[in-house]
């Protein structure tokens, strides 16, 4: 009796604490909410594939099985545990069925997979919540995981992993394989498009850049300027913007907010650009030859390295690249990619910003064999 008081309080903490959560930092609607405890105001039905993900990141690693099932005419439904993911998956998927997964409850849980009761579940990555899995497994549905990263210093979750899931497809080699795991690729790369080049100018972007990443990229930007070497600085969050304001006053910068300026003039007409607005960058991109990737220079690790790639950029990273270090080991074949701390890093723009991009076109080439090739193994596995 003790212990399923202790699992009820326990799914009952899981309830409210991602009920706050939700309805405080992701301002869910009441149709919304509802998902959580499976009520739906629409009629599901069974499905060969639910394909989840964690949030943004792996909502958009999808797209490309998303798109291979369509195409095999199956019956999917993809599920998300964020808010913000399933907005996206609705945004970018288009006529694709999306819920919200509901809590780590168990009723919820079992309800859930009972009414859709898929033949297989692919996870995105390795968001592999234990009670889901058993869940799934207790209804004979197939578990697999693609993109999944191995990690050597997490002895327990691999075997917790291991044990729950049918089959591992791994993004990134290992220096072991056995029937469980086996080497894929990483399938971000698959939503990667080679962008045709520009007149290129003498500019750099620092792409999503933090909040206490601001002092040293301010030194960077006084740095560039001093230089004749232009910059488009872009958030990745806009919720400092005072603090932007009053670190920028010495210096004589446009506050851009919308998206309906040519950029081409913006560029000619300005030496600092703060792009203070969401779904630019590809357009700075697109006419810089050289990028600071945001997140490295403090403990968050980095964003979306391949996005200046296929713009023709060079990139320069701070130390701390974790959450990007499989990228990177794909994308640095020709040496595009620069990792030095602020001592290096004047040094390395000066490098970068004068060099031609035939390593740069000698990288894309690599990574459109690396596509195909991927992309006919994953075509192999979901057939």
């Amino acid at each position: 009796m003790f212990q399923l008081y202790i699992i009820l309080l326990f799914n009952l903490f899981i309830i409210i604490f991602f009920t706050i959560r939700d309805i405080y930092k992701y301002n869910i609607t009441f149709d919304q909410y509802l998902q959580r405890y499976s009520i739906y105001n629409y009629k599901l039905k069974q499905y060969d594939y639910l394909i989840h993900g964690a949030s943004c990141g792996e909502i958009v690693s999808s797209i490309p099985i998303v798109k291979l099932l369509k195409n095999n005419k199956k019956n999917i439904i993809v599920s998300c545990h964020t808010v913000s993911g399933y907005r996206l998956i609705k945004n970018q998927l288009g006529n694709v069925e999306a819920v919200l997964k509901p809590y780590e409850s168990i009723f919820t849980l079992f309800y859930f997979l009972y009414r859709i009761y898929p033949k297989t579940i692919i996870i995105i990555e390795s968001d592999v919540w234990p009670l889901f899995a058993c869940i799934a497994k207790l209804l004979n549905i197939r578990l697999i995981s693609v993109n999944y990263k191995f990690k050597k210093e997490k002895p327990y979750r691999n075997a917790i992993h291991y044990h729950l899931l049918d089959k591992i497809y791994l993004k990134e080699p290992v220096d072991f394989y056995n029937d469980k795991y086996e080497f894929l690729g990483n399938i971000k790369l698959l939503n990667t498009v080679n962008l045709q080049i520009v007149v290129k100018k003498h500019l750099l972007v620092i792409i999503s850049a933090h909040q206490d990443e601001l002092e040293i990229h301010y030194k960077i930007i006084k740095f560039c300027l001093e230089n004749n070497i232009k910059v488009v600085y872009i958030p990745r969050y806009l919720n400092y913007e005072q603090e932007l304001r009053n670190t920028f006053k010495p210096l004589s910068y446009y506050w851009l907010t919308k998206k309906n300026n040519s950029i081409t003039k913006l560029i000619d007409n300005n030496n600092l650009i703060v792009c203070f607005c969401y779904g630019l960058t590809n357009s700075f991109l697109s006419y810089s030859k050289l990028s600071i990737m945001g997140g490295t220079f403090d403990q968050v690790g980095g964003h979306n390295i391949f996005e200046p790639i296929v713009n023709h950029n060079y990139l320069i990273m701070g130390p701390n690249y974790k959450t990007c270090a499989d990228l990177y080991t794909i994308l640095n074949k020709h040496n595009i990619i620069s990792i030095c701390d602020a001592t290096y890093i004047n040094d390395r723009i000066l490098y970068f910003i004068d060099r031609n991009s035939v390593d740069i076109k000698n990288t894309l080439l690599y990574l459109e064999k690396y596509r195909d090739n991927l992309n006919n193994r994953l075509k192999s596995i979901l057939k």
